[in-house]
């Protein structure tokens, strides 16, 4: 899957691009990583970000390393949430 990583730096200016795995055997696990189990799981596909979507998310003009890992850390935690509220973990409190 490095063409669609290539592919998504070259076309779609990506500077993160996470791949994305499942796990799926008597429920489903969504995860930012690339080791997966060979029969119950694989690469699920990418989450990635723009340089022009991080400039505007933290109001900067520059991507810096520190604004790079606090973009990765973000994606991340979408992912986590995501498989929290697909696994039924995510509650109305109203």
């Amino acid at each position: 899957m490095q063409d669609v990583e290539g592919w998504l730096i070259r076309e779609r200016d990506a500077v993160i691009c996470l791949p994305l795995a499942m796990y799926q055997h008597s429920g489903t696990s969504i995860y930012v990583g690339s080791s997966y189990d060979r029969w119950d799981g694989g690469l699920l596909g990418y989450i990635y970000t723009t340089r022009a979507r991080i400039c505007e998310m933290y109001g900067v003009k520059k991507v810096t390393k520190a604004i790079r890992e606090r973009a990765e850390a973000e994606l991340e935690t979408e992912v986590s949430n995501y498989n929290a509220w697909i696994n039924g973990m995510v509650y109305d409190t109203r």
